[in-house]
């Protein structure tokens, strides 16, 4: 193929007008000037009006280079898509719009507003097709605020007219920049003299590519200029420019959370990870040499194009499915409530499973039973990691050596070797949630004892509403309870310490299992260390309590003694185990009234009975 590159030499007036359009990817960063970058062009502007007037022998205003790619032959869109010059495109369509509403000719207001509109036969002589589309996420802003006649002297009271993103408040802080220079009587000869330089003296290098790979290698070799490209928009250049435009519009969702990403939006430790570096730990590179380890792979794999074929496609439809993302494809109930299982556990506490989750789902056939249980053994291997390291790092190298095998395995892939654990990490997963369960990393505890409640009510896991956001207020947002309190500032005359007067057995039985109940923050701060009778109301009175079986159960029992928390500990560390598949004979709670070890033939029947007694017993109302 022969990759043609051709320039011309092209006035601001020349490239917008006619019927000439441009449209700004998706893929491309944000528009980052403001009113320091427009009073900076505008002074160079106002200065080369003043050479012109002074004399007749003025070289035209150089304003620099810009390039653009023809789309593919295929596309039936014909838009020449923008690839470098769009700081520059777009506050001269600012610029235009304000001279334009400023303009009190209305042939001169026609004639400007055939720089921002593509020209019609309509009355008007111009319409509402415009020369410049920015970003899908600011096209509608830039339209209403801007390129519509009028839009920039519309009073910004309408919600449509306020800027949302980073872009679109940079894009009404130059309009109102231009407008508070350009206004007024004493300012129409300066406004006159702008149009005719623009139109007439301005001079730009246009790049015209008619291949979208070549244009990238130019875009990427001369990203130094104005703004610096981040390392992030180098990633989405090389990796997301090729795609179609329906492609763009199905991988937003990616393209808008490396937005979040550069920006710095994150609100807890595991919100911190992009597509990208998941990527970069399926691909096994280096966070630190991302974009060399990126740019080299896609030398590898024949060229942008090929590699988004091979691997970001295929990569991007999987990581929706691990976001829940079902709208492109039939997925059965069952896949769906393995990845809402994970997904939940993302929510809570840990992200690292997502890498493993989008190497499974890009290889296996969707709906398929291996992959049903390849999810399953995912999840299972997931919690365990939580339970068994608090520390991420060690998380991290687990499912880095589990990726490589993958990897090394390709379609023969085995989940029950490949996530297997052995009896002595199945003891220790145990053993953790019988007595750790709140001390687990992030809110980890919080997720396995909703999934323990699903699973005891036969819910779903899909069908509970969003519980852990931070946005939430403290009356719908989850949280632990210690029946039996932790801390050591109890009242004197609680009944706590009467029964539990050693604080270090107290803390220690506090947190198994048995003990812990979900309910909303507000109940809990509210009533933490209040004795049982109190806390038994405040569980009737909870919002959210009738949600959970586990807790509200708890509402029948008028006296919270050790006898019966060792029959819910016993209950619910069954449904743990059916849950995440864990083998192993739990300990039980400890305590003054624990059964000694060489009784242990009779304590198994004893434990079945009263798991059923628990799970069963009649629900009373509270006194």
């Amino acid at each position: 193929m022969a990759y043609e590159l051709k320039t011309e030499e092209r006035t601001i007036g020349e490239l917008l007008s006619g019927n000439f359009c441009y449209e700004l990817p998706d893929f491309q960063r944000d528009y980052q000037w403001a009113a320091a970058e427009a009073e900076e062009l505008l002074d160079d502007l106002e200065v080369a009006c003043e050479d012109i007037a002074a004399s007749d022998d003025v070289p035209p205003l150089f304003l620099g280079s810009m390039l653009f790619a023809a789309p593919e032959p295929s596309d039936p869109v014909r838009t020449t898509l923008i690839v470098d010059g769009q700081q520059r495109l777009i506050t001269f369509t600012i610029l235009f719009a304000v001279l334009r509403d400023l303009e009190k000719s209305k042939a001169r207001r026609q004639q400007l507003h055939r720089m921002i509109a593509v020209w019609s036969s309509n009355a008007d002589g111009a319409g509402n097709n415009f020369h410049l589309a920015p970003r899908s996420q600011d096209r509608s802003f830039f339209m209403r605020a801007i390129q519509k006649v009028g839009a920039t002297q519309s009073p910004r009271r309408s919600a449509v007219l306020k800027p949302i993103s980073s872009s679109q408040k940079n894009m009404e802080a130059v309009r109102k920049f231009f407008l508070s220079r350009l206004s007024g009587e004493a300012n129409e000869a300066l406004r006159h003299a702008l149009i005719d330089l623009l139109r007439h003296d301005t001079r730009v290098l246009v790049i015209r590519c008619d291949s979208l790979d070549y244009a990238y290698q130019i875009f990427l070799s001369i990203n130094a200029r104005g703004q610096p490209l981040k390392g992030e928009d180098i990633v989405i250049a090389e990796v997301i420019g090729p795609l179609s435009r329906e492609e763009r519009d199905r991988y937003a969702p990616i393209v808008e959370q490396i937005a979040r990403y550069k920006a710095g939006d994150r609100q807890a430790s595991n919100r911190d990870k992009t597509f990208f570096t998941h990527l970069v730990a399926v691909q096994g590179w280096s966070r630190q040499r991302m974009i060399t380890d990126l740019k080299r792979a896609v030398v590898a794999h024949g060229g942008p194009k090929r590699f988004t074929g091979l691997v970001f496609r295929p990569m991007a439809e999987a990581y929706l499915l691990t976001r829940c993302d079902f709208r492109a494809m039939d997925v059965s109930p069952e896949i769906r409530e393995r990845l809402q299982c994970l997904a939940l556990l993302e929510q809570c506490a840990d992200d690292e499973w997502v890498a493993t989750a989008m190497l499974g789902l890009s290889r296996l056939p969707m709906n398929s039973p291996q992959l049903a249980t390849f999810l399953s053994e995912l999840d299972r291997f997931a919690h365990a990691m939580m339970l068994l390291h608090r520390v991420r790092s060690e998380r991290r190298k687990a499912f880095a050596a589990i990726n490589k095998q993958i990897k090394a395995e390709g379609d023969g892939i085995d989940p029950a070797r490949l996530f297997a654990l052995t009896p002595a990490q199945q003891a220790n997963v145990l053993r953790a949630c019988e007595t750790r369960l709140d001390e687990t990393p992030n809110r980890t505890g919080k997720g396995v004892l909703l999934r323990i409640e699903a699973h005891l009510a036969g819910r779903s896991v899909g069908s509970f509403p969003d519980y852990f956001s931070d946005d939430l207020p403290k009356n719908e947002r989850l949280s632990i309870e210690h029946i039996v309190p932790k801390g050591p500032s109890l009242p004197r005359e609680s009944q706590w310490r009467d029964m539990y007067p050693d604080h270090a057995m107290r803390v220690q039985l506090a947190s198994c299992l048995g003990n812990l109940a979900l309910i909303n923050e507000e109940s809990n701060q509210a009533f933490g260390q209040d004795d049982w009778p109190s806390k038994r109301k405040a569980f009737a009175g909870c919002p959210i309590t009738g949600h959970f079986q586990t807790t509200h159960r708890l509402i029948g029992d008028a006296i919270w003694e050790h006898a019966l928390m060792q029959e819910r500990h016993l209950a619910l560390i069954d449904a743990f185990k059916t849950v995440f598949r864990i083998d192993g004979e739990p300990a039980g709670i400890p305590g003054p009234f624990g059964v000694d070890a060489e009784d242990k033939p009779a304590r198994a029947g004893r434990k079945r009975a009263v798991r059923r007694s628990w799970l069963g017993r009649r629900k009373a109302s509270p006194t």
